[in-house]
């Protein structure tokens, strides 16, 4: 096929198993990518482990695949252990209790977050139970860096690796738009608005098996806080209880960035069974 007078433009390149490329090679393409006129040209590499510093430099990716907290968005939910994802967003990007020294061994980077892929099983198939879906991808709208949807994934389908390519990578006739995708669609465009939730301090404020709440910030901008209660049961956040780490409650009017409703706070934060919560001071 031969194609005439088309001008295509590439905002990115993704590498294949960027672990394994020689440090050299990338220096070299990232050289030689910024000598390119017009928009810069975003270097994402696949890396599945160690410490993604060694790739993701100045001098070599801009970015990388976030495996480290692809497992623990939803395995933290499957095994009643939030613990597991709250110690992985603290170690890339937590903060110091005074909330502006930046300890997170990432802090400055935007990793390539996701909660499935080509390679592994759609989100659908590997959760318990349904009601994860909206909190695991209210964790990746609210997390450090940039979110990755994987096309179809957005509708809630199913696919499983065990039945290989075909199952993963299915031909799609139609969208599936519903519930799902109407939150996801709110995520997207507050990840927009909101450049807190992807440049923010992270700052951790409570945590149990079943909850999790934490603060992102920037700069002067009001404070948004994330919310999130994976348990069966309504749960009350209540201030200056040891079992609560650092919680220390929350005053005045606070906006619910989903549903734009306003809550007066005093003190206390009641969390919605299977549910997770965004808002921010006003």
């Amino acid at each position: 096929m031969q194609l005439k007078n088309e001008l295509f433009h590439i905002d990115g390149i993704r590498l294949d198993v960027a672990y394994c490329l020689d440090d050299n090679f990338l220096q070299q393409l990232r050289s030689f990518t910024e000598s390119l006129p017009g928009e810069k040209l975003v270097l994402i590499g696949e890396i599945l482990f160690g410490d993604y510093n060694t790739k993701v430099n100045d001098k070599m990716l801009h970015s990388c695949t976030n495996y480290e907290c692809y497992k623990g968005l939803w395995s933290s939910c499957n095994d009643n252990n939030l613990f597991e994802i709250a110690y992985a967003f603290n170690r890339q990007q937590g903060v110091a209790e005074n909330h502006n020294n930046q300890i997170g061994i990432y802090a400055g980077k935007s990793l390539f977050s996701f909660v499935d892929n080509h390679d592994v099983s759609r989100l659908a198939s590997t959760v318990t139970k349904k009601e994860y879906l909206a909190i695991i991808y209210g964790m990746l709208f609210s997390m450090h860096g940039t979110p990755c949807l994987y096309y179809g994934s957005e509708w809630g389908i199913l696919g499983d690796k065990k039945g290989g390519d075909h199952g993963l990578r299915p031909c799609l006739s139609h969208p599936e738009w519903n519930e799902l995708t109407d939150f996801i669609a709110k995520l997207s465009y507050l990840h927009s608005v909101k450049k807190a939730l992807y440049e923010g301090t992270y700052t951790q404020l409570m945590i149990t098996n079943s909850q999790l709440i934490f603060m992102r910030k920037i700069g002067n901008e009001k404070p948004i806080v994330v919310a999130i209660n994976i348990s069966d049961s309504e749960y009350w956040a209540v201030p200056n209880n040891s079992a609560y780490g650092a919680f220390s409650g929350l005053s005045g009017n606070w906006k619910n960035l989903i549903t734009g409703e306003i809550e007066s706070l005093s003190g206390s934060l009641c969390l919605a069974s299977k549910s997770i919560l965004f808002i921010e001071e006003q």
